[in-house]
Order: structure tokens, then C-alpha cells, then sequence
């Protein structure tokens, strides 16, 4: 009501501290940008990821089981081309390589419903945050995220298998078999049991539970 003043001085320089969240360092356990859980921290700099392994990563993320669109883990059959085999696009084992294995599932040139399966459930995810990157695990991802529900092996990087241990139930996943993005064959797909870590070839019309994950970073 006086007018207007004289600037004040200026404040000093504030640098925002990132969180994980929002592009910062990350660790196992803490919630990653797509709002899942951070499961898989890179040991040695970054892996390839992305659609077609164009980019580089750090992080793995799996969809939260609860709050905002919270994932609830369903079972659904890998493919509904049981018969015909998808190829190398389809076959890839390592960190990062879920995501082209699962585009691969879903646009699979030999036909087949794909529709409500695994692949397609995996990608329409969004998650809490509207990510659209969600994607079914390659072998080894898979592999990384079995260690952590049973919070048994390596909690970075590393390739040991997930074995028997502590109940899968402690991390917030049913005690199933779950599905990786991983083609074995024309007629099977790899997949892990979470309660006892075994894992194997599996036949793609078999219902196996789903978890998608996410690379960032």
C-alpha cells in the first residue's frame, strides 16, 4: 500500500539436490522416475537399452505394486504364436535387451494374437509417472529381479543365479513363475521361479506371471 521498494540484495546460489526420482544417483530400493522400484544398479558405468540398444542406462526399475496406478502381477501366456519362432530380435539374454526382445513379442511378423499377452500387457503399461517405456525383462533381467524379491545375491550387478532363500514374498512379489522377454524357440520362452529361482525353458502358451521393468539413467 506504501509502494513499491528497493530490490533487496540478491539470495545466495541454491543448487537443488536431485533425488533418484528426478535424475540423480540412485540405489537399490529407492524409486526410480517411472515411480517403480530401483532393483538393478549397473557395478561398472552403463549398459545398452532402449527399442534398439541406441541408448545407454544405468538403473532398472519394476512397476510399484502400490499407490498411483499401482501394477498388480497377473498371469497371462507368452505369445499367441506358439508355433513359429520370432528369431534374434527375440533372443536377446543381457542387462538392457528386454526392451527390444519385447517389441520384437509384439510385432512378431509370423502373426499370432498378441493381444492380452505377455509382450503387450508388459509394454501398455504406464505406471504412476506416464512412462511409456515399460517393457517385459530380457533373461538376465529377470534374473536381477528374482535376487531382489527374494533379497538373496548380489544387490549390484554381478551374475549369479538367483537360488533358493528368503520368501519372495519380503519384496513385495507372489511366489510364481514369471515370464522374461527372452525367446528360447519357435515354441518356448524362458522363465524363473521366484520361490525357489529355478528357471528353464517354458512353453509359451503356459500362463506365467508378468512384472514389467524399465531402463534409465
Amino acid at each position: 500500500a506504501a509502494g513499491t521498494s528497493a530490490a533487496s540484495a540478491a539470495s545466495a546460489a541454491v543448487t537443488p539436490v536431485l533425488t533418484c526420482a528426478t535424475g540423480g544417483t540412485c540405489d537399490v530400493g529407492d524409486t526410480g522416475p517411472g515411480g517403480g522400484k530401483v532393483f538393478y544398479v549397473h557395478a561398472t558405468g552403463t549398459f545398452a537399452c532402449g527399442a534398439t540398444l541406441e541408448s545407454t542406462c544405468k538403473y532398472l526399475e519394476a512397476a510399484p505394486t502400490s499407490g498411483t496406478n499401482a501394477w498388480t502381477d497377473g498371469k497371462y501366456v507368452w505369445s499367441g504364436n506358439t508355433t513359429v519362432a520370432i528369431g534374434a530380435t527375440a533372443r536377446g539374454t543381457a542387462v538392457g535387451s528386454g526392451y527390444q526382445n519385447t517389441e520384437a513379442m509384439v510385432t512378431q511378423s509370423a502373426g499370432g494374437n498378441t493381444a492380452s499377452r505377455a509382450g503387450t500387457i508388459a509394454r501398455e503399461y504406464r505406471g504412476p509417472n506416464s512412462k511409456t517405456d515399460w517393457y517385459l525383462p530380457s533373461k538376465d533381467e529377470l534374473n536381477e529381479l528374482c535376487k531382489y524379491a527374494k533379497n538373496t545375491g548380489q544387490a549390484v550387478g554381478g551374475a549369479i543365479r538367483c537360488a533358493g532363500g528368503s520368501d519372495a514374498t519380503l519384496r513385495g512379489f507372489v511366489i510364481d513363475g514369471f515370464w522374461s522377454s527372452f525367446e528360447v524357440a519357435g515354441n518356448g520362452a524362458f522363465g524363473q521361479d521366484f520361490g525357489n529361482g529355478s528357471d528353464g525353458n517354458i512353453f509359451k502358451g503356459a500362463s506365467y506371471s508378468v512384472r514389467p521393468v524399465r531402463a534409465f539413467g
